[in-house]
């Protein structure tokens, strides 16, 4: 059951295994921030969010994995 404001993130490991140059996880930990720092937007910008924060700690580089993701959020 989800409660108004709750936010569910269904993602693939392309997006938490997505790697920098030194070859460190984005990581459950860093997505986990990002929602809750997020939380509070609408899921469209939610899901930009956090494909942002991918591609950034990436560095622009082009995914090595498919990176899927699906934002609800209750109102």
């Amino acid at each position: 059951c989800l409660w108004p404001g709750d936010v569910l993130v269904c993602y693939t490991d392309g997006v938490t295994e997505a790697i920098d140059d030194a070859q460190n996880e984005f990581g459950v930990a860093r997505l986990r921030q990002v929602i809750a720092r997020h939380a509070t937007e609408d899921a469209t910008q939610i899901v930009q969010t956090i494909l942002n924060a991918v591609d950034q700690h990436g560095r622009g580089q082009p995914p090595f994995d498919d990176v899927t993701l699906v934002v609800i959020k209750r109102l």
